[in-house]
């Protein structure tokens, strides 16, 4: 009797595996689906409208363990008789063998999609049950303890069983067309859970008395067991006083059109249990009992002893295992779960993908990897085929299929087709189908431009496109789409809007007047070297910075006549005299350096004979005063007295001008008049007036100031009476400075008149 009960529970435990089933890496890739959502939280489905009903939307069972099949329970024995083989399943068992069920439906949900956005409400029954089985336990409920005499035997239970109400709030959006983010929060309301911590019930056989000895370690928790009211429907769906909360994250990215990577984790939350919570544990762990038999033959002999006999150990064995019991609430977490997967799409209707999984199960991480192909089959049906690889289940081919029949899909899925097939064999199966009604778009993208990408993701989704440009045309292969590209036609970088530039001058081409020599924008692309404002092709010096009167020459000395046409480019001349100053009697030596202008001499006497004309005993090349004598220690010049030097330094120290202006001060009047007056007393006396500026201003425009002071100076003393072949005049810009033009007191300085007064 005994072993028959315990084939029967073992029969029913690999009955349930068979049943029931868990992993979620096929539902995982169903993107298009909202039930995908429950696995991948990144999901966006297409579909303006999803509904699922009670029952039928979404069924899913599994079952798992990791020691023993069907075939190794029940198999054929001598003359083709079946016969139960519960030996040959202890020696399958692992020392610690784990059994997982789990069973999830859907009662509603509804989905929206808003564009970028998408929501889902759903309320989900879900029950999950883990048991873990030490092989002790099951060897020696099966054959007893004589086996075993003499060795210590582990009788450990482990056991969560939860049953819970989901109702869920999922929202999703896309940012930026790559990047899918979505969450779910759910509110859950815990209906039956039994948490069996710890049960560790020891067993030893004296193999001489084969006496009995036991101890045990209980610690269990229950809630919501014993008020368990299905027949009031209405109170058992919503009323319970055991809440939690958790949520599901996940996230996907679109690195390129065709590969896409996601990650996301499942069920990080749990659960208080309160209502009906009852709490069990030992109260004293250490303790034991041995049970050392009783004589047969007293009890053959006497029937009444038998009874006292067991209710004397039953007695025993309640005072050495004392439980305490209490109703304190307490916490269960939910076997979280992670995805990573990587996904490659060959088309639009046709992707590969990689995925890792890791559960939690008992405080311990299991990972899974998974392989998964999935295409559409015309227009109304969508396959699924996928490989699964753990450490315990080395080898696992699912898939599923979706039919689509008007505004509904039907959703056929397992992770372990082969299971079902073999169900003898095996030691997972799960199973889940569902049914959906879709509204407001079609399962099936629409392309109009057929470049296999789907209108809602086709930036030019009447044209054909390739996927790198999001379906847009590139008819030069810039990468540059041609309703973005200036030049569809030619390539071009997109700094310039995918037109070419040959010069690299950021002047497209076909605005280019010189599209193979890097210019300037204001020329439209031609050059300007010396960068004068001319460009090259009208600039007679292209290396060298001049103005425009000159086409781009230089004219250092401002006279008026380019460098390249002057013989005298650092001295202001004449234009009929070759840019050089003028040397009236046509001596080599200009009149301004030439102490005698109007007698041919020697370059090396400054322009004078080798004769002393005013008799004073001075060669004319050594006399400043050629027709005035005067002591050689005074150059040959007659000496200057007191007040006429103190009036020669009154005047020169009191000219000046209004700013950039070339209008006398009234302040220089007076100084200027004494001066024509003493000059006209002194026919004798010839005067040379210098004019200087600041720095400000360009070089061309100071030399011209310079030069309109000197003459208004001169014209002037010429008004006064003063004979204008007396006066000379040198104008030099802001060549020769004597204070810093940094600061207002310098260029006040620099702004001067200097007279040069000697005879003859």
């Amino acid at each position: 009797m005994k072993n028959k009960v315990i084939s029967l529970f073992i029969v029913a435990l690999l009955l349930g595996c068979h049943l029931f089933a868990q992993q979620n890496m096929v539902l995982h890739n169903l993107y298009y689906l909202p039930q995908g959502t429950y696995a991948n939280p990144s999901v966006m489905p297409n579909d303006r409208l999803s509904i699922g009903l009670p029952l039928l939307s979404n069924s899913y069972f599994s079952a798992y363990n990791n020691s023993f099949t069907f075939r190794d329970l029940i198999h054929k024995g001598p003359n083709d008789s079946m016969m139960i083989d519960v030996n040959n399943v202890i020696s399958k068992l692992q020392p610690n063998s784990n059994l997982n069920f789990q069973m999830q439906t859907d009662l509603l949900f509804v989905g929206l999609r808003f564009k970028r956005s998408y929501i889902m409400f759903n309320a989900t029954e879900k029950a999950e049950v883990q048991f873990n089985l030490s092989k002790d336990f099951v060897d020696f409920f099966w054959n007893g303890n004589a086996p075993t005499a003499g060795t210590q035997k582990n009788l450990s239970l482990g056991l969560n069983l939860n049953h819970y109400r989901e109702y869920g709030l999922y929202y999703a959006r896309t940012f930026f067309d790559k990047v899918n983010v979505g969450v779910r929060y759910k509110l859950l309301f815990g209906m039956e859970n039994l948490q069996v911590n710890s049960s560790n019930l020891g067993i030893y056989t004296d193999p001489n008395t084969y006496a009995i000895t036991v101890s045990s370690d209980v610690n269990v928790n229950s809630a919501g067991l014993s008020k368990v009211d299905i027949a009031n429907f209405k109170k058992y769906l919503f009323s319970t006083g055991n809440k939690g909360s958790a949520f599901d994250i996940g996230a996907s990215y679109k690195i390129t059109p065709r590969w896409t990577v996601d990650a996301s984790v499942i069920d990080i939350g749990g659960i208080t249990w309160s209502r009906d919570a009852k709490n069990f544990r030992s109260a004293d762990p250490s303790s034991s009992y041995t049970y050392f038999g009783s004589p047969i033959q007293s009890v053959i002999n006497d029937s009444t002893k038998a009874t006292g006999i067991i209710t004397h150990v039953l007695d025993s064995v309640q005072n050495s295992f004392r439980v305490k019991e209490s109703e304190t609430t307490y916490t269960t977490k939910l076997n979280p779960t992670i995805f990573l997967t990587g996904r490659y799409s060959v088309n639009q209707f046709l992707f590969a993908s990689a995925i890792v999984q890791a559960r939690k199960k008992f405080d311990t991480w299991t990972p899974t990897f998974g392989l998964s192909l999935n295409g559409r089959v015309g227009t109304y049906f969508d396959l699924a085929l996928h490989y699964t690889y753990n450490k315990d289940i080395k080898h696992n081919f699912g898939g599923g299929a979706v039919f689509y029949f008007g505004n509904a899909s039907i959703m056929l899925l397992s992770d372990n087709i082969s299971g079902a097939i073999r169900y003898k064999d095996t030691r997972f199966l799960n199973f889940r189908a569902g049914v959906a009604f879709h509204f407001g778009k079609y399962f099936v993208d629409k392309d109009k431009d057929d470049d296999d990408i789907p209108d809602d993701e086709d930036k030019c989704p009447t044209v054909a496109g390739p996927p790198e440009t999001n379906g847009c045309p590139d008819t030069d292969g810039d990468k540059i789409i041609d309703i973005e590209d200036d030049c569809p036609k030619e390539p071009g970088p997109k700094t310039l809007n995918g037109c070419p530039d040959r010069d690299n001058d950021g002047i497209i081409d076909k605005f280019d007047d010189c599209p193979e020599l890097a210019g300037e924008a204001e020329f439209k692309g031609c050059p300007d070297r010396d960068h004068d404002g001319i460009m090259d092709v009208d600039d007679k010096c292209p290396l060298d910075p001049g103005s425009k009167e000159l086409k781009g020459c230089p004219d250092r000395d401002g006279d008026g006549i380019g460098d390249g046409d002057d013989l005298c480019p650092d001295k202001k001349g004449l234009s009929t005299n070759n840019g050089c100053p003028p040397d009236s009697d046509n001596d080599g030596v200009a009149d301004e350096d030439d102490k005698c202008p109007d007698l041919p001499g020697e370059v090396q006497s400054n322009g004078c004979p080798n004769a002393d004309t005013d008799g004073d005993g001075l060669f004319d090349k050594d006399d400043d005063c050629i027709f005035t004598s005067g002591p050689s220690e005074n150059k040959g010049c007659p000496a200057f007295q007191e007040d006429e030097k103190q009036l020669i330094s009154n005047a020169s120290t009191s000219v000046a001008f209004e700013d950039q202006s070339t209008e006398l001060k009234s302040s220089s009047y007076q100084s200027l008049d004494d001066l024509a007056a003493w000059l006209k007393s002194r026919e004798q006396i010839v005067v040379k007036i210098s004019s200087h500026t600041d720095n400000e201003g360009s070089e061309t425009a100071k030399m011209r100031l310079s030069e309109e002071r000197a003459r208004v100076v001169k014209d002037f003393l010429a008004n006064k009476g003063v004979n204008p072949l007396r006066i000379s005049t040198a104008f030099f810009g802001g060549t020769k400075p004597i204070a810093d033009n940094n600061t207002a007191e310098g260029r006040k300085q620099n702004n001067r008149i200097e007279l040069l007064v000697k005879y003859k």
